[in-house]
C-alpha cells in the first residue's frame, strides 16, 4: 500500500511540475536516505555527516586557494608583460 502511495505521489509530482519533477523527486530521495540513516545508526550517520563536513570545508579552501594562486599568477604575468 505504502509503495501504491509512493507511485501515486510520483505521478502527481510529474504531473504537476513537469519540468521540475525529476529533481524534486531526486531530492526526496536523497533526504530519505539521509533520515534513514540518523534512524538506523545515528552514532554512524553523525560521524559520517561530520566527515563529509570537513572534506567540504577543505576542499572548499583549496579551490579558493587556488583562485587567489591563479589570479596572483595572472596579475603577475600580465605586469611582467609590459
Amino acid at each position: 500500500m505504502l509503495i501504491l502511495f509512493s507511485l501515486w505521489g510520483i505521478y502527481i509530482t510529474l504531473a504537476d511540475y513537469p519540468d521540475y519533477g525529476w529533481p524534486i523527486i531526486g531530492l526526496s530521495i536523497v533526504l530519505l536516505n539521509k533520515a534513514l540513516k540518523f534512524v538506523a545508526k545515528p552514532s554512524q550517520a553523525a560521524a559520517d555527516e561530520r566527515h563529509a563536513w570537513d572534506q567540504t570545508r577543505r576542499n572548499v579552501f583549496l579551490i579558493c586557494l587556488g583562485s587567489v594562486l591563479g589570479g596572483a599568477f595572472i596579475l603577475l604575468f600580465a605586469l611582467t608583460r609590459f
